[in-house]
């Protein structure tokens, strides 16, 4: 048998078989130069693949096929029926089909039911989102009506504050004129003083 005549699963069992052997120092079956040893760096598979395509290797397999039969094929006789029997034929027929049918519908109610508690199931987890998010608006709000009193508390806050600013300049204002009136009170007591003092050394 040639090495084209073998499938690549058989080719490749033969050169693993053929490689392992050569692996185990077994006797080349062709001459190989050293030379081509070196060239294909004494790899124990392409020594086996040469060998192989050389048609040295005594390796057969067997390929065992089917064995062929002929024969003739005997006609089968119709058997005849009478109407009785065509009849229950028939009625377990419809019987079977009435069967089928009402299995059927079974099966499709009991996906409607399961339809419809999903659908229900759904529609509740939709009504808990809702009102999640009502209470949210509620609670957003909320804290939107407090802030908004806050800030008009911070307002009246700011608008005492500006009060008593304008008070404290005003105070501010009055004590600096009492002041003044009290330095020019001071300066004209020591004038009097030193007029006196002048007066007494002009009499002396």
């Amino acid at each position: 048998m040639g090495s084209e005549q073998f499938t690549k699963y058989e080719r490749a069992r033969i050169l693993g078989a053929r490689a392992l052997q050569i692996a185990m120092n077994a006797p080349l079956l062709i001459k190989i130069s050293e030379e081509d040893l070196e060239k294909i760096k004494f790899d124990a598979i392409k020594i086996a693949e040469t060998e192989l395509d050389s048609g040295v290797l005594p390796i057969s397999i067997k390929k065992p096929f089917p064995i062929k039969k002929e024969e003739k094929l005997k006609r089968s006789k119709a058997q005849k029926i009478s109407d009785e029997e065509k009849a229950k034929i028939e009625a377990e027929e419809e019987k079977e089909k009435s069967v089928a049918l009402q299995g059927e519908l079974s099966k499709k109610v009991s996906e409607t039911k399961m339809l419809k508690t999903t659908l229900d199931e759904r529609l509740i987890h939709i009504d808990e989102i809702k009102k999640v998010n009502e209470a949210k608006t509620n609670t957003l709000e909320e804290e939107k009506i407090d802030l908004q009193e806050r800030e008009k508390e911070f307002e009246v806050k700011i608008k005492s504050y500006d009060s008593l600013r304008n008070n404290l300049d005003t105070e501010e204002k009055k004590l600096k004129i009492k002041q003044l009136r009290i330095d020019e009170i001071v300066r004209t007591k020591d004038i009097e003083k030193e007029l006196k003092l002048l007066e007494k050394k002009a009499n002396k």
